[in-house]
């Protein structure tokens, strides 16, 4: 009779680490002013009052929309309550 031998469990290979390479930064010119027109600032502030009076009059018609949304939905609701009454009072 022969007797089993025991093996030592094989380990996995390890996989080598790739080579990084070092990064290369792209080099950025210093002191380059961009060449720009700037304008005034009472027609930034101009522009700003503008571009509040054009969000203000789209929140409103959004909220009008919205108002008019509520409202249909909750006379259809009203309708679809008063048709279940009448069919299981």
């Amino acid at each position: 009779m022969t007797t089993p031998t025991t093996r030592k469990p094989r380990r996995a290979k390890r996989a080598k680490a790739p080579v990084k390479k070092p990064v290369q930064l792209p080099v950025i010119p210093g002191n380059v002013r961009p060449n720009v027109e700037l304008i005034s600032m009472q027609s930034y502030w101009q522009d700003i009052r503008n571009r509040s009076s054009i969000h203000n009059y789209e929140v409103n018609e959004a909220m009008n929309e919205l108002r008019i949304a509520v409202k249909w939905t909750n006379a259809r609701i009203d309708q679809l309550c008063d048709r279940i009454k009448e069919v299981a009072p």
